[in-house]
């Protein structure tokens, strides 16, 4: 059974743990991230956002954990 977390950029801390946890428990790992363009101030949000959530992705690949990358967009600019 995979272990899911979900993804916010402004940490990492149950990122952790959840590989951690499927590392201990040898099972793949599913990150759910969502976006909602309205709530960001900044234009460049959406850009900063999708490259954080490719670094995780790098990241979970490098040190070999199967992973799932979802990701929800909400709002208006998702429709």
């Amino acid at each position: 059974m995979a272990i899911v977390v979900g993804f916010i950029p402004e940490g990492n801390a149950a990122l952790l743990r959840a590989a951690l946890k499927a590392r201990v428990r040898q099972t793949s790992l599913v990150v759910v991230a969502s976006h909602d363009p309205a709530q960001e101030k900044s234009k460049d949000a959406l850009a900063r956002f999708e490259a954080e959530l490719e670094q995780v992705a790098a990241r979970l690949a490098e040190d070999g954990l199967t992973h799932e990358v979802r990701r929800f967009d909400r709002g208006p600019a998702a429709e």
